[in-house]
């Protein structure tokens, strides 16, 4: 008697999977450009223009001339 081993066929047929990877890759690069923009560009343009003009204005008020009376013991 003859032993029959039937063997199922490679699945050639494409699950999706590389799609959702490319999506997921697309999605991250989309997001990292927009952080970019938001975050990234303002942060060089001002590391390129310092404004280090900082100017700090204190009035100290009058004090108030009070007169000295000598003592006599």
């Amino acid at each position: 008697m003859t032993t029959v081993i039937n063997t199922p066929p490679n699945n050639t047929e494409d699950s999706g999977s590389n799609l959702v990877a490319v999506l997921i890759l697309v999605i991250i690069i989309i997001a990292g450009a927009v952080l970019f923009y938001i975050y990234g560009l303002p942060m060089i343009q001002n590391y390129q223009n310092p404004t280090d003009t900082t100017n700090i204005n204190v009035t100290i008020p009058p004090t108030p001339e009070i007169p000295v009376t000598p003592t006599t013991p």
